[in-house]
C-alpha cells in the first residue's frame, strides 16, 4: 500500500525548535560540551532547518531526574529512556499521559515503513499492544560480544599463569597478583553485584527464565555462592579498594597497578590503560570465569534488531512535524551523516567505494576512539539506520580475537527475550513489590560482600524478600512469559 505524503515537507521554511531530554556520561565531559556537540547534530539540523534544544542529564542521576520531571508534569517533545526510567512501564506512561502511543503515526512515515517491510523483526509493540519509541534499527548488524573482561597480559606472562577459565584460577589469578605486585585487584562493579562473576554461578540480579521457568536471581542458591565468593575476594584484599565508590573507569588505579583487571568495551581500552608506560605492557581479554572448565554462561545480551530510541511526550505540539522529522531519520540520507559524519572529517570513501571510519576517529590524539566517533558522527541514540560494521576498522587483531573469545564464553539462553513487556496493570503490581524487594537486595548485597553485615543474617534476608512479595512478583512475570511464549 502506498503512503500518502507527509503533511510537513523538509527543509522549513523557518526554523522550528524540538525539545530533546538525553543522557551524557561523565567520561565525555571535557571532550564534548554535551550531546549536541557532534557533527551528525549540525548535519541533521543543515537537512531539516529544525533545531533540537537538549535538556542533559549525567547517566549517573538520570533515573532521579526523570522521576523529577514526572512529578514536575513539564515535559521535552522527545524523551530518552522511558522503559529504563519509568518503573510502571511504558504502557503506564502512555496511560499516565507522559508520551503518547506511537502506532498511527508510524503508520504515516514513509522511511520508517520501508525499512519495517525490509527488517520485520523491527516491528516493536509493548503487550498491551502500544508502540512507544522510535528505535535505532541496525541495518547492519554487528552482533558479537564487545564488552568482557581483561588484565594485564604481561603480569600473566611473569608469573607463569594462563588466562582463568575457572572462578578457581580467577581467584588464584588476583592473589598472584596482589602478592607480586602489592596490587593487581579486580575493579568489581559499584553495585556489587558484577556480571563478569555472577555468570559462572548462574545467576543474574534480575529476573530471567530457565526453560520457561521464571527466576529472580537473588532467591538462588548460586546468589550466595556468589555473596561467599565475593566476600572472600574482599577480605583478601583482592578487589579495588573502595569499589563501591568508583563510578567511572579509574584510569589512575589502573595505570600504578592498583587495578589489575577490569571488565569492559574493548573500545574503552586505550582509555584505561592510556597511563601505562611499562615496557611490554599487554591488555588481554579473557572469558567470564565459570565454576567448571569448558562451561559457558548463558546471560548474553540477546541480539536485536532494535535499540535504544526516543518516546514523543503529551507535551510534543506539532505531531506532524515531528513525523516528517524522525522520518528524515531513518532515511538513507541521513544514514550516512549519523554512522559516518562529514566526509574528510568523520570518513573517507576506500578503495571498495565504501565509507570508512577516518584517522580522526580510529587515531585521534584528543582521546579514544570510542569517543571519537560520538563526536565525528552522532553522539545521541536518536532514531536512525544504525550501520555496527561500521567500527570493524576500529578493532585491532587482539581486540578482534577477544570479541571472538567472549562471543564463543556465552550464550543468551537464559535471558528473558528482548521484546518481552509486561501489560500495564503487571508493570504497576510488580512495581509496587519489587521497590522494596530491590531496596533490600541493595543494602543487604554490599554488607555482605564487605563484612558489614554477618552471613549468619542471609536466612532472614531472603525470608524479608518472601514477606515482601517477591514470590507475587514471580507469578506475574510467569503469567505473563507463558503468554507470550504461547504467542510465538
Amino acid at each position: 500500500m502506498e503512503i500518502p505524503p507527509l503533511a510537513v515537507s523538509l527543509p522549513l521554511d523557518e526554523t522550528a525548535t524540538v525539545t530533546i531530554w538525553d543522557v551524557f556520561p561523565p567520561p565525555l565531559v571535557g571532550y564534548m560540551e554535551g550531546p549536541w556537540d557532534c557533527a551528525a547534530n549540525q548535519l541533521l539540523e543543515d537537512a531539516t532547518n529544525v533545531h533540537l534544544d537538549y535538556t542533559s542529564v549525567s547517566t549517573e542521576t538520570a533515573s532521579e531526574l526523570f522521576n523529577l520531571m514526572v512529578a514536575s508534569n513539564v515535559y521535552c517533545d522527545l524523551i530518552y529512556g522511558v522503559k529504563d526510567f519509568y518503573s510502571s512501564g511504558p504502557d503506564a506512561a502512555i496511560t499516565d499521559e507522559i508520551i503518547i502511543d506511537l502506532s498511527d503515526m508510524a503508520a504515516t512515515m514513509p522511511n520508517y515503513q520501508r525499512l519495517l517491510r525490509e527488517y520485520p523483526d523491527a516491528v516493536e509493540h509493548t503487550s498491551g499492544g502500544n508502540m512507544y519509541r522510535f528505535p535505532m534499527i541496525a541495518t547492519e548488524q554487528f552482533s558479537d560480544m564487545v564488552r568482557g573482561p581483561a588484565t594485564r597480559g604481561d603480569w600473566l606472562k611473569e608469573q607463569n599463569l594462563d588466562a582463568p577459565e575457572t572462578l578457581d584460577q580467577f581467584h588464584d589469578m588476583l592473589l598472584a597478583f596482589h602478592s607480586a605486585y602489592g596490587g593487581g585487584t579486580y575493579l568489581m562493579d559499584a553495585s556489587g553485584f558484577d556480571n563478569t562473576i555472577a555468570g559462572g554461578f548462574g545467576i543474574q540480579n534480575d529476573f530471567y527464565q530457565v526453560d520457561g521457568e521464571i527466576k529472580y536471581g537473588p532467591l538462588e542458591d548460586g546468589f550466595k555462592e556468589y555473596v561467599e565468593y565475593a566476600h572472600i575476594l574482599f577480605e583478601e584484599g583482592l578487589l579495588a579498594p573502595d569499589f563501591y565508590a568508583l563510578f567511572g573507569p579509574p584510569t589512575d588505579m589502573i595505570s600504578d597497578g592498583t587495578v589489575g583487571v577490569f571488565a569492559a568495551d574493548v573500545g574503552m581500552w586505550p582509555m584505561f590503560t592510556s597511563g601505562i608506560e611499562t615496557e611490554g605492557y599487554e591488555t588481554v581479554g579473557f572469558a567470564p570465569p565459570v565454576k567448571n572448565a569448558g562451561d559457558k554462561t548463558h546471560f548474553a545480551q540477546e541480539t536485536s534488531r532494535i535499540s535504544e530510541g526516543f518516546s514523543i511526550s503529551t507535551a510534543c505540539e506539532d505531531l506532524d512535524l515531528m513525523a516528517a522529522y524522525i522520518d528524515y531519520m531513518y532515511s538513507d540520507e541521513f544514514a550516512l551523516d549519523a554512522n559516518f559524519g562529514v566526509e574528510g572529517e568523520g570518513f573517507y570513501y576506500g578503495d571498495d567505494g565504501q565509507p570508512h571510519l577516518s584517522d580522526n576517529v580510529l587515531h585521534s590524539t584528543e582521546t579514544i576512539t570510542s569517543f571519537a566517533v560520538k563526536k565525528y558522527t552522532l553522539f545521541s541514540l536518536l532514531p536512525h539506520q544504525d550501520i555496527q560494521t561500521r567500527f570493524m576498522d576500529a578493532y585491532d587483531e587482539n581486540q578482534l580475537s577477544t570479541i571472538e573469545l567472549w562471543t564463543n564464553a556465552a550464550d543468551s539462553a537464559w535471558t528473558l527475550p528482548s521484546v518481552f513487556t509486561l501489560t500495564e496493570d503487571d508493570s504497576v503490581a510488580a512495581a509496587a513489590i519489587m521497590s522494596d524487594v530491590e531496596t533490600s537486595v541493595d543494602e543487604n548485597l554490599l554488607g555482605f560482600i564487605t563484612g558489614s553485615i554477618p552471613m549468619d543474617t542471609y536466612d532472614a534476608f531472603l525470608q524479608g524478600l518472601h514477606e515482601m512479595g517477591v514470590d507475587d512478583a514471580i507469578a506475574i512475570y510467569q503469567d505473563a512469559l507463558d503468554e507470550y511464549l504461547s504467542n510465538e
